[in-house]
């Protein structure tokens, strides 16, 4: 066909690759001039009315799947050519390379490449699920990577034909699982009503575009599918795509990790079960009925591979068909991948689909979540914190006000002490009074931080090109703030005693009950209910909790404890410089009888040296050791304020990182962020509601 006008709109320029049931090549549209792949259906399968409508099909359903990680497929149409009259569907043409070929010169992947190729197919193979398309042969041949200009690579999930397949069972009388009657029930037919024929797996290589499977037979009613018992083929001529046919048919061990060698007898109808046994879940190696989580299990094994450099079981057909059914994988060979990356990895290949994350995004989402220790956690809190830094700076400063006077306060009186202007007496009674009337405010103001900090963050995940003031902010968190208080106030109460009790215990309750303002504020349940909520999150990810909250404490009272120290140093050896007779001290005394206060030791003396002897200054150095622990205590006052107006607020949002993190540990959804902006009252301008219904209408 090459050189000829397809339909008037397409003309073929080359083939790219062919197969049992037709032809891709690679053509250009007439009107735009645009490269397209076209595949074309062999003339002999057009004599089976059948056969043109499983293909119409196809490309209704496949014309559906409207996703940036799904090949786009443009046209349908039947045209005469040389050949005689054929149907064909027109794909996007696509720069790049599958994954396999990536994984067949690199072995393995680096952990952030595989997560962002692992998150991309996720996306394209939810979308699928939600539009009632089971994937089925999910592998690295069916995985393209085409460069985005951006550094980066934009992937494209392949071949969603074969998961059309699984209505076939229904419409053959066999079992119907719950997502395809759910489909059924639904939608219309015509929209998933699956071929019976095995589409193109496409290999888009310059020599090989494309490598097309043969029809097998369909067993009969009675007829069981069991691929334990030989009864199996291998035809795929790329890597090992299967049909499991009928007990009568014959066939020969099939090589899952080399070239394909099989035979079978003449068969004329299709199997029930397909697939790629190395990339298979148990529940598809035993003919069982399929849900999204089979693919889920594909998913895992892809994941396994990239990170590993090999598929998690090796053999022939029935040594790796009957290894995903009762053999647990061996343990993923990489010391680059943390442990709990490995983790979700071994729950996605769980032989129980309960078991496993029990949708891709889930998938991708603890994948993600378990990769970022608490460096990344910080990192992002970083960007965060700089790209809102004048927000975060305004919050700080006026929650943190009390605190602010508290410090104020402090300062003013050990400099009126240390001038003779109030005594000890007196300073320690304002500081407790000053403390005493404030440090309620301080509660109030710690938890507005929090809970707008929560907020900002939460926006931030889920809108974050969608601009949010401060007044907003403050409305969502409004009928949150009593609750807010009262969870703030019971856990200080409790860190406090815990810190009496030999620091650890408070330490361990900080960290245990370090989400309960989050949970809160994005969750809205009752104060009780918080505690063991956050308490369950925790358990998710405990030696990040213990990390921040350790960084929490220890920074700012260590950085600002090193400057005062530093700065005192300092002011001592300006003073230890004044000269001195050998033997004798130079002091100045105070109003009060037999007090002396050593000039070297204080900042604040200016004149009226006398010459004293040592030992006739009893008193002198506990003087100067108590002065000098109050310069070292303004001086602390003096560093540690502007140092928690900025660092407070930072820590707020890596703990509010946290909670989001342990919650896509365990599989949960940040969906609801959304729905909480959304329910807020928030004024959506037009375009906002036209993006809202489009969204809807892809299922999103």
């Amino acid at each position: 066909m090459n050189g000829e006008m397809l339909d008037g709109k397409y003309r073929i320029e080359r083939e790219l690759g062919k197969g049992g049931m037709g032809t891709v090549y690679l053509a250009t549209h007439i009107g735009t001039d645009r490269p397209v792949a076209v595949k074309v259906i062999s003339p002999e399968y057009m004599k089976k009315p059948e056969f043109v409508e499983r293909f119409r099909r196809e490309a209704r359903a496949a014309g559906r799947l409207r996703h940036p990680n799904v090949v786009d497929v443009t046209d349908f149409g039947f045209a005469n050519t040389s050949q005689g009259k054929v149907a064909y569907l027109v794909m996007e043409y696509l720069d790049g390379c599958t994954l396999a070929e990536i994984l067949e010169e690199e072995k393995r992947l680096s952990l952030s490449w595989s997560l962002d190729i692992i998150e991309q197919i996720c996306s394209a193979v939810h979308q699928a699920h939600l539009q009632g398309v089971i994937h089925r042969d999910l592998k690295p041949e069916n995985i393209w990577l085409e460069p985005n200009q951006r550094g980066g690579y934009t992937v494209k999930v392949l071949d969603f034909g074969i998961a059309k397949l699984e209505n076939l069972v229904i419409k053959a009388g066999g079992p119907v699982d719950k997502a395809s009657e759910d489909t059924l029930n639904n939608h219309k037919a015509e929209q998933y009503d699956a071929s019976e024929y095995v589409d193109a797996e496409l290999n888009r290589t310059e020599e090989k575009r494309a490598v097309l499977t043969k029809p097998v037979a369909f067993p009969s009613d009675e007829d069981s599918v069991n691929p334990l018992e030989g009864q199996t083929l291998l035809i795929s001529e790329e890597k090992d795509t299967a049909i499991l046919q009928a007990k009568s048919a014959k066939n020969t061990n099939t090589q899952v990790a080399g070239g394909v060698t099989g035979a079978v007898g003449e068969l004329t109808k299709f199997g029930v079960v397909l697939g790629t046994p190395a990339y298979m879940s148990p529940e598809q190696c035993k003919g069982d009925k399929l849900d999204a989580r089979s693919d889920v299990y594909s998913l895992g094994v892809i994941a396994y591979r990239m990170l590993s450099g090999k598929v998690p079981f090796e053999g022939d057909f029935n040594q790796v068909m009957q290894a995903h059914i009762d053999k647990t994988p061996p343990p993923l060979d990489s010391n680059d991948v943390p442990a709990k990356v490995k983790e979700v990895i071994n729950q996605a290949l769980m032989k129980d689909p309960e078991k496993r994350p029990q949708t891709p995004l889930v998938f991708a989402s603890k994948l993600r979540a378990a990769s970022e220790g608490i460096g990344t956690l910080l990192q992002k809190a970083l960007i965060i914190y700089s790209q809102h830094f004048p927000k975060f700076l305004l919050i700080g400063s006026i929650t943190l006000l009390p605190s602010i006077l508290i410090g104020i306060s402090v300062l003013f009186l050990i400099l009126f002490y240390n001038l003779g202007i109030i005594n000890l007496e007196v300073r320690t009674l304002l500081e407790n009074l000053v403390s005493l009337v404030l440090s309620p405010l301080s509660f109030l103001s710690t938890s507005i931080l929090i809970g707008l900090t929560t907020w900002l963050v939460a926006k931030n995940l889920a809108i974050p090109l969608r601009p949010l003031t401060l007044r907003g902010l403050f409305r969502l968190l409004r009928p949150r703030l009593k609750k807010l208080l009262i969870v703030n106030l019971i856990v200080s109460v409790l860190v406090s005693l815990g810190f009496v009790c030999f620091v650890i215990p408070g330490i361990w309750l900080s960290a245990r009950f370090s989400l309960v303002s989050p949970v809160i504020v994005i969750e809205e349940i009752g104060i009780k209910k918080s505690f063991s909520r956050s308490v369950e999150l925790v358990r998710r990810a405990y030696g990040t909790a213990l990390a921040l909250v350790f960084i929490s404490y220890a920074a700012p009272f260590i950085v600002s404890w090193i400057l005062a120290i530093a700065t005192n140093s300092i002011i001592q050896t300006h003073f230890s410089a004044e000269p001195k007779a050998s033997g004798i001290w130079a002091v100045e005394k105070s109003t009060d009888k037999g007090q002396y206060i050593n000039v070297e030791s204080s900042a604040f003396n200016l004149s009226g040296k006398v010459e004293i002897k040592r030992e006739n200054m009893p008193q002198q150095s506990i003087k100067k050791s108590s002065e000098q622990k109050d310069i070292q205590k303004l001086l602390f006052q003096l560093f540690f304020l502007p140092f928690g107006i900025l660092f407070f607020p930072f820590m707020s949002i890596s703990s509010a990182l946290f909670y989001f993190k342990t919650r896509l540990l365990g599989g949960e959804s940040l969906q609801d962020l959304l729905i909480h902006f959304e329910q807020e009252n928030f004024k959506t301008s037009k375009w906002q509601e036209k993006m809202k219904v489009k969204l809807a209408s892809f299922g999103k």
